[in-house]
């Protein structure tokens, strides 16, 4: 397959077709196929941690369920041999249930490492992502991406899966699912917040952003997303949103949100997109061709605001590639579960000193 090939389509196949049950359990037992020998490692660790109480448990209550037999008949046993039947048939349950979420997530990266292979990609169970500079990755749990497939050839580009942690970073966590695009040149720090991922007119993002770097732009590109941009910076924004562009974004991407930050261009949505779904990779194919299309035009785009001397004190004739200070992050809000937390521990502080 071509490097112009990859961009526009993706084969499927290997999502649905039949496989070898064979090959996926030989597939799960080969350590470099990746997190199978830490997470046996982790079960063993555990295993051999609860063996001996479990063992205690159960040869107390063998012993328990004997003495009661003989001292006071069989019917005083009966509650004590019921309650160990019990835990027997929970441990049974728990046993068959971890080996089916196990053969079923050795087939889910069997499928997808095939279908890497098949498109000229490279996969990995997991993943550290806590270094890039996305908004979502910090809050990554256990900074690891799970099923990422990636491309290093001409853009690059990644998909995989994250969980998040909420807004006050409190709570459960959320199932992210991400498309990134490495960008020719750094550019100033944008959002796109996707008007339709949002729920009672609330963004659906873990991050939220001072109201008063929010641009309007004409158009539908405004019903459909909600553009940030630091202060200072919406004429560079009006300058590489160009109507071709916003054209590309409303009839690609309406439903993922979007972050420039750096020489990075990430699409998120609040779902896994690195899925068995032939239709999920299908679209994703899409919006990485369209967005590849007109992307190469923003490599002209240059700050006026970074510096322009050279080594020599000789100003240049052009601004080198990067953003100012006041450009590359965006000013964010407290969440109010956060302020809430605050305000009701401040009360609970002053009622307490109010009270000595």
């Amino acid at each position: 397959m071509t490097t112009a090939q990859a961009t526009t389509y993706f084969d499927t196949t290997a999502l649905v077709e039949p496989i070898d049950r064979k090959a996926v359990r030989k597939f799960g037992r080969d350590p470099s196929t990746g997190d199978r020998v830490a997470s046996g490692c982790g079960t063993v660790l555990v295993v051999a941690i609860l063996a001996p109480f479990v063992l205690a448990f159960f040869g107390g209550g063998i012993l328990l369920t004997g003495f009661l037999a003989a001292t006071a008949g069989p019917r005083a046993a009966v509650p004590v041999g019921g309650m160990l039947g019990l835990w027997v048939l929970v441990i049974i349950a728990g046993l068959i249930s971890a080996t089916l979420r196990t053969r079923t997530e050795n087939e889910r990266a069997y499928r997808l490492r095939r279908f890497a292979g098949a498109n000229s990609l490279e996969y990995q169970r997991t993943e550290v992502v806590a270094d890039k500079p996305g908004m979502l990755f910090p809050r990554v749990r256990s900074r690891y991406a799970q099923d990422v497939v990636s491309d290093d050839r001409a853009r690059a580009m990644e998909i995989g899966n994250i969980r998040c942690e909420g807004r006050a970073r409190i709570g459960r966590t959320r199932r992210w699912g991400y498309l990134a695009l490495r960008l020719d040149t750094p550019l100033p720090h944008i959002v796109l917040d996707a008007v339709g991922t949002n729920s009672l007119g609330d963004s659906s993002l873990p991050v939220g952003f001072k109201a008063a770097q929010r641009l309007r732009l004409e158009g539908d590109f405004d019903r459909v997303f909600r553009l940030y941009c630091p202060a200072g910076y919406e004429r560079d924004a009006l300058c590489l949103f160009t109507p071709d562009i916003m054209a590309r974004f409303i009839d690609n991407a309406a439903e993922l949100d979007v972050e420039i930050v750096d020489d990075w261009m990430f699409f998120y949505r609040r779902a896994d997109l690195a899925t068995l779904d032939p239709a999920t990779w299908e679209w994703l194919a899409s919006v990485r061709a369209a967005m590849t299309g007109k992307l190469a035009q923003w490599e002209r785009w240059r700050d006026g605001r970074a510096e322009t001397a050279g080594e020599d004190g000789i100003p240049l004739l052009r601004p080198p590639r990067g953003v100012a200070e006041p450009g590359r992050r965006l000013r964010r809000t407290l969440p109010w579960a956060t302020i809430a937390l605050a305000a009701a521990s401040i009360v609970t502080v002053y009622q307490a000193l109010s009270a000595i």
